[in-house]
C-alpha cells in the first residue's frame, strides 16, 4: 500500500514537471519570433538639437487686470429730474461734450434769472459803446478845432472828460456782461453734464425723467487712447521692481506677448497678501477695460535648459520629449517643464546637457525606431 502512493507521487511529480516543460517551450516559440523582429525606421528626415544649459533671462510671473489709464465718473452737482440724454453705453465722446441735462424748480428759475442778467448787460454794452463811440469822434473833432483856434482850451477839456467818462462806462458795462455771462455759465454748469476728457462712454445709469441725487455718479467715460494693468508682486521684490522697467504681457488668444512699462509702483504693502501694487503702462492696441493678463517681470539670470516649444510632446498626462541617442535611435523621455517664454519651454527635469533632442519630423517617431536622414548635428 505505501509503495503505490510512492509511485503514485512520483508519477505525479513527472506530469508536473513535463507540462511546465511544454508550457515553457510554447512561450518561447511566441516570443522568439517578436525579438527577431527588424528595428522601425523612420521614414521621413528629423531634425535635432543639442540642448546645453546656459544662462536665461529669469521671470517674475503674475496676474493682472487692464484698465483705462484715465477714467472719469461724472455726477450731478445738484438733484434734479433728467430732462435731456444724449450719449449712451459705447458711445464715443469729446471733452466739453454735454452727455445730459438736469433740472429742477430751483435750477430753472437761475438759469431764467441768470439769461436775464445777461441780456440786460449785453444791452448797456450796446449803449456803452455807441456812447463812447461818439464821444471819441466829438472829442477828436472838438481837438481839431482847437488847433485852429476856433474853440477855447476849457470846450476841449470839457469834451475829453465826457470821452474819459464814456470809456469808462463802457469798460463796466463790459465787466457786468462778463459777471453774467459767468452767472449763466455756473448754472448751466449745474445743470449739465459735460465730459471731461475725451473717450468711451462705458456706463451710463440714468434715464430720461428719473431722479439723480447730487455727488451720485451716473456716467463713465474712459479714454480708450491709453491703458494700464495693475498687478499685484510679492514683497519680497520690492527692491527689482522699479518704475521704468519693460515688462511683457500675455493675454488668452494672442500670440505675441505685449511689451509694456512700469508707470508707477505703490510703495505700501498689503499685509494680507503680502504683496504691493505695480501700474504698467501698456502700448499695444485692441485693450479693454477688465482684460486679465499674465506679466513677467525679468528679475535676473540663471542657468537653464531651453528646448523649442514644438519639441514637447504630451502624451495623455504626460509630458516628454524625443531624444537620439548615439546609435541614431529615437526614444520618448518624460520631462518636466518650467516656464514658456519666448518660443521656448523651460526643463526642469529629464534633460541633461549634451542630449539631442528631436525638434520637427517626431509625427511617425516610436521608441527605439532608427533615424534616417538627420539634420542639425
Amino acid at each position: 500500500m505505501i509503495l503505490l502512493k510512492k509511485r503514485y507521487r512520483y508519477t505525479a511529480g513527472v506530469l508536473l514537471i513535463v507540462c511546465i516543460a511544454a508550457l515553457l517551450a510554447s512561450c518561447g516559440s511566441k516570443i522568439k519570433p517578436a525579438m527577431n523582429d527588424p528595428v522601425k525606421k523612420l521614414a521621413g528626415a528629423i531634425r535635432v538639437e543639442q540642448v546645453q544649459a546656459a544662462p536665461a533671462e529669469q521671470y517674475y510671473e503674475t496676474s493682472g487686470t487692464v484698465k483705462a489709464k484715465t477714467v472719469s465718473k461724472i455726477a450731478p452737482k445738484v438733484m434734479g429730474e433728467v430732462t435731456a440724454v444724449y450719449v449712451k453705453a459705447g458711445d464715443r465722446v469729446q471733452a466739453g461734450q454735454v452727455l445730459a441735462e438736469i433740472a429742477d424748480t430751483d435750477i430753472r428759475q437761475k438759469l431764467a434769472a441768470a439769461e436775464a442778467g445777461l441780456r440786460e448787460a449785453e444791452k448797456g454794452m450796446q449803449i456803452a459803446e455807441r456812447s463812447r463811440s461818439l464821444q471819441a469822434a466829438t472829442y477828436e473833432r472838438y481837438e481839431r478845432l482847437y488847433q485852429q483856434a476856433a474853440i477855447s482850451r476849457q470846450q476841449v477839456d470839457e469834451i475829453r472828460t465826457q470821452h474819459e467818462m464814456a470809456q469808462l462806462a463802457y469798460e463796466q458795462a463790459k465787466a457786468s456782461m462778463e459777471k453774467a455771462t459767468a452767472g449763466l455759465a455756473e448754472v448751466q454748469v449745474s445743470s449739465r453734464l459735460v465730459s471731461p476728457i475725451s473717450g468711451i462712454v462705458t456706463e451710463k445709469t440714468l434715464e430720461l425723467g428719473s431722479m439723480v441725487q447730487a455727488g451720485v455718479s451716473v456716467i463713465t467715460v474712459e479714454d480708450n487712447g491709453a491703458f494700464l494693468i495693475e498687478c499685484y508682486v510679492e514683497s519680497g521684490l520690492t527692491s527689482k521692481i522699479q518704475t521704468g522697467m519693460n515688462v511683457w504681457v500675455d493675454f488668452d488668444g494672442v500670440k505675441e506677448p505685449m511689451a509694456g512699462q512700469v508707470s508707477e509702483v505703490v510703495p505700501a504693502v498689503d499685509s494680507a497678501s503680502r504683496s504691493f501694487l505695480v501700474k504698467i503702462l501698456l502700448t499695444g492696441t485692441d485693450l479693454k477695460t477688465g482684460l486679465y493678463g499674465k506679466v513677467r517681470f525679468p528679475i535676473g539670470q540663471q542657468s537653464m535648459i531651453l528646448v523649442p516649444q514644438a519639441a514637447v510632446i504630451s502624451k495623455g498626462q504626460l509630458t516628454g520629449v524625443y531624444i537620439m541617442d548615439e546609435n541614431k535611435r529615437v526614444w520618448y523621455r518624460l520631462v518636466r517643464t518650467g516656464r514658456q517664454q519666448d518660443g521656448k519651454v523651460e526643463i526642469v527635469s529629464g534633460l541633461k546637457g549634451g542630449e539631442y533632442v528631436v525638434v520637427r519630423g517626431m509625427e511617425d517617431a516610436v521608441d527605439g525606431a532608427l533615424a534616417g536622414e538627420v539634420t542639425g548635428l
